[in-house]
Formats: structure tokens, C-alpha cells, sequence
């Protein structure tokens, strides 16, 4: 449904970078289909050569097998995080498509600090309602990149106060492994 094509220059080939929306499918579907069980089908469209030919389609009926694949085995980083306090959300953006049903929040803390000094206090987020879409907070669970977390009252209680008691000048989030 989108993404972006990238020519190689040693080959005959394109390197097709998926939408985020493609990739989310096509990781939902993973776990379920054998590795050689992806096939694709283009339509005359969707490439043409450099005389402006497009190219043979190949109809869904009779698409190409994948001559091999390759398991993801890249970790995520998170890149950025966001915290409104006057909605109590914690806005969480990673560098790749998340499962946002792995999420442990007991897992994660904020603090005033970076690391343990003088004046350093951490607070352990102990629940809230996880989800990856801000138009629909109903929606529980999900695939995204961006996950967010809404705090629970008494969480956000804790943070209203442990702010007042500390200026906050930047909050840091520190996350443990299981």
C-alpha cells in the first residue's frame, strides 16, 4: 500500500522499503506463514524499465515464490519519549513496528535524573491501559511505532507530586529487562 523504492546500483534490482502500515501486516502474518510461503504479485504498473516499458505483470493466480528470507533480528531502540501530565499519557516511540501486548509497565520507571546522584529520585509506574492509537484509546493493543501508556490516577498522582517536590527540568525513563 505505500513505501518507497531504492535502486541498487551493482545489480538489476530494487530494494523496496515497506510502509509501516505494510510492515505491521506482513509482522502479524509472520508468525503464522512458513518462511517460504510468500509469494508476490505486481501489476504492470507498478515498475517500468528505463525506455518507460512496464513491466510483465504477474497476477495473483500465478505469483513468485520468495527465493529465500531473512528473520528480523533487529532489536528495537526507543528513540524518543513524551509525557503529558495533563492527560496522563506516556507517549513511547521506538525505531521499529512494536507488539504493544509485550509492554510490561511495572517494567519502566521515571526519574529526575540520569543516573543515581544526590537528589536522585525514581518512581516505579505500577499499571495503566496500553495502546498505539491516540485517535482511539479504546483500542487495546496493536501494532505501531509510536506505544502509549495512560497512566493510572495513582500513578499520575505520584508524579504530580514527586514533580512539585522536585522541579523537574527533565524527566528521564529507565526501563528494566524480565
Amino acid at each position: 500500500t505505500g513505501g518507497s523504492a531504492t535502486p541498487n546500483t551493482t545489480q538489476s534490482a530494487f530494494v523496496l522499503t515497506l510502509s509501516v502500515q505494510d510492515t505491521i501486516g506482513l509482522g502479524q502474518r509472520a508468525s503464522i506463514m512458513p518462511p517460504l510461503s510468500v509469494y508476490l504479485a505486481i501489476t504492470n504498473t507498478s515498475i517500468y524499465d528505463m525506455a518507460g516499458n512496464p513491466v510483465v505483470p504477474i497476477p495473483s493466480t500465478s505469483a513468485l515464490q520468495v527465493n529465500g528470507t531473512q528473520l528480523d533480528m533487529t532489536y528495537p531502540v526507543l528513540t524518543y519519549f513524551s509525557l503529558d501530565l495533563n492527560i496522563g499519557q506516556l507517549a513511547l516511540t521506538f525505531s521499529k513496528v512494536m507488539n504493544s501486548t509485550s509492554l510490561m509497565i511495572p517494567f519502566f520507571s521515571l526519574a529526575n535524573t540520569g543516573m543515581q546522584t544526590s537528589g536522585h529520585m525514581e518512581f516505579n509506574l505500577t499499571g495503566g491501559v496500553v495502546f498505539v492509537n491516540t485517535t482511539d484509546p479504546g483500542q487495546i493493543g496493536g501494532y505501531d511505532i509510536v506505544v502509549y501508556i495512560s497512566l493510572t490516577t495513582s500513578d499520575l498522582n505520584t508524579i504530580m507530586m514527586f514533580s512539585t517536590s522536585s522541579p523537574l527540568q527533565a524527566i528521564y525513563l529507565f526501563f528494566r529487562y524480565a
